[in-house]
């Protein structure tokens, strides 16, 4: 399946071959990528929670959640994100967040909470 991807790092297009189930072909896509490289210990590194239906499965050494927005005030966020930011939150060693209400938000039960001011 890799071979088709080509580089690692490209972007796959992905067919309705699948029936449309993306989160199944992502599966697949890094099932073959781990098997491929032969990964035995890894670190996630997640920027949304929507990547969780395809990875959740497996068992990094470190999770880390990198949420400088809070994705579910965008327009047309998907309805499945908030639950799966609070699954990604209880899994999360690490959470970098943008804002200080956003922070004390994220860092309710998870193991270190980081601030990341940018300062103009």
């Amino acid at each position: 399946m890799l071979r088709s991807i080509g580089r690692i790092g490209d972007n796959p297009e992905i067919s309705n071959e699948h029936g449309g189930d993306t989160n199944l072909v992502m599966e697949q896509i890094l099932h073959q990528l781990f098997q491929d490289l032969a990964v035995r210990k890894y670190i996630f590194w997640y920027y949304t929670p929507m990547a969780l239906p395809f990875s959740r499965h497996l068992e990094p050494m470190l999770t880390v959640y990198d949420c400088m927005d809070e994705l579910s005030a965008f327009k047309f966020a998907p309805p499945a994100l908030l639950e799966l930011e609070r699954e990604l939150l209880s899994k999360a060693t690490l959470v970098f967040t943008g804002g200080r209400v956003y922070m004390s938000i994220k860092k309710a039960g998870i193991g270190a909470c980081l601030l990341l001011s940018q300062q103009y």
